[in-house]
């Protein structure tokens, strides 16, 4: 299949759960889906840290960005939130170069059935035949991870014999847990951020700014590290008043100095249970093991590993017929889609 010649239909439909609130929200505000979706590129905190993954979690604005470049064509949404009686449409896209939405129709419809969710559909142009196995990959690992969603995946071809539509079902109503935003730690801040933190402080004075800007450096700590910065630096002196060249002193002392390790609550794991079910869930292995390890540090930046091991399950292929298959170390995914 010529690739100027395919185009796929892509629906994602997140349901979320009753009485609970994915984190980032993927349910629509029927009065303002842009802010949510699409209303720039880029976002964050710039008060904070704390890991988020995106207000799908699916890379919905890469998908409609990758959309326009393809296609053309827009990016329809529908959401309904628990405690409404109404669906939310809206059909829109992204002016690329000035990163600003466009709005085609943005209507409300009605939702007999109750249902509350988000469901995203997207056009998009690429090369199918080449990229299945990939693709279907990819949705299955995303089933794997989030046993708390549920995903319909659907290729519309020219030949309906040739359509897919694959359904990832829900096993668990067990979110994860929502991220806290906490402070920077100071050794996992360059001169730029420095720079950035103290353009934006509301504090007046080197001693408070180092308090409150930052974790694990309480008064007595930060009374010692404004001593070993030099003559040039005193408690009571305006943050303000820092010159380049003391910013650059104080991000080496960060770099030297010891501090306590951050806490793990920056961070949102899937856990070992949502692990161990998406798994068995997708995988319907023999055996499974999986492990979530605690809270590490990595110069001032946390981090978890978790990890999932699995033996045997319904789709698996023999050795010797994966010896006997091209590209089998690329294209090692066993389900029966493939």
């Amino acid at each position: 299949m010529a690739l100027r010649n395919c185009l796929h239909l892509v629906g994602f439909e997140l349901e979320t759960l009753k009485g609970s609130k994915p984190q980032g929200s993927s349910q629509l505000p029927a009065g303002q889906p842009l802010r949510v979706c699409a209303s720039t590129v880029l976002s964050g905190t710039k008060y904070g840290l704390k890991q988020t993954r995106g207000k799908f979690g699916l890379g919905a604005k890469m998908a409609l960005i990758w959309s326009k470049m393809s296609t053309g064509l827009p990016i329809e949404i529908t959401s309904s939130m628990n405690s409404q009686n109404y669906t939310s449409f809206c059909r829109l896209d992204i002016d690329i170069h000035k990163n600003v939405p466009h709005i085609h129709i943005h209507e409300k419809g009605e939702n007999k059935e109750r249902w509350h969710g988000a469901e995203i559909q997207i056009v998009i142009e690429g090369n199918w035949t080449t990229y299945r196995s990939k693709i279907l990959h990819y949705m299955r690992q995303m089933a794997v991870i989030t046993p708390y969603a549920q995903f319909l995946f659907q290729f519309v071809s020219d030949s309906p014999e040739k359509n897919v539509t694959i359904r990832f079902t829900r096993r668990t109503d067990i979110m994860p847990s929502v991220p806290l935003e906490t402070k920077y730690h100071p050794s996992a801040v360059d001169i730029l951020l420095i720079k950035r933190l103290i353009t934006e402080t509301s504090k007046q004075t080197l001693l408070q700014f180092l308090q409150h800007e930052f974790v694990n450096i309480g008064k007595s700590h930060a009374e010692r590290l404004i001593g070993e910065m030099g003559p040039d630096f005193s408690p009571k002196m305006s943050v303000k008043s820092l010159t380049p060249q003391q910013i650059v002193r104080i991000h080496q002392l960060f770099r030297q100095a010891k501090f306590d390790d951050p806490s793990g609550d920056i961070l949102s794991p899937a856990g070992e249970y949502n692990l161990r079910l998406g798994i068995i869930k997708e995988l319907h292995p023999d055996m499974v093991a999986t492990f979530s390890g605690s809270a590490q540090v990595f110069e001032g930046h946390p981090f978890i590993v978790e990890a999932g091991v699995s033996v045997g399950g319904k789709d698996v292929k023999q050795l010797e017929q994966l010896q006997d298959q091209p590209n089998t170390r690329q294209d090692w995914c066993l389900c029966e889609h493939c």
